[in-house]
């Protein structure tokens, strides 16, 4: 895998967030259970897109800011696509945490 094609967060409403801090998000809103902690991110978007008839491999089919919420994947390509639009923006880092997505 290109570097540059490396997940390191979801776009998840208005927010970028870090993997665990997006499962997180999903559990206080009720759409995963605790229990997805302790699973790989992608198993748990794929469980609950099943459960919403969401196709999450075909991100035009949905809106990340829809009710109900589903994050949209964000790609290393995107942060440093994003870093060379706007200087000012800090795009490296969870808006949750604050952890460093790069």
């Amino acid at each position: 895998m290109n570097r540059t094609d490396r997940i390191v967060a979801y776009a998840f409403a208005t927010e970028t967030l870090c993997p665990p801090c997006t499962i997180d998000r999903l559990i206080s809103e009720g759409t995963a259970s605790p229990a997805a902690r302790d699973m790989r991110v992608g198993d748990v978007l794929d469980q609950i897109a099943d459960s919403l008839g969401i196709d999450r491999h075909d991100e035009k089919s949905f809106d990340s800011g829809d009710i109900p919420n589903f994050p949209k994947v964000v790609y290393m390509r995107h942060i440093e696509a994003f870093q060379r639009f706007d200087q000012r923006g800090d795009y490296e880092h969870c808006e949750c945490c604050g952890e460093r997505l790069a």
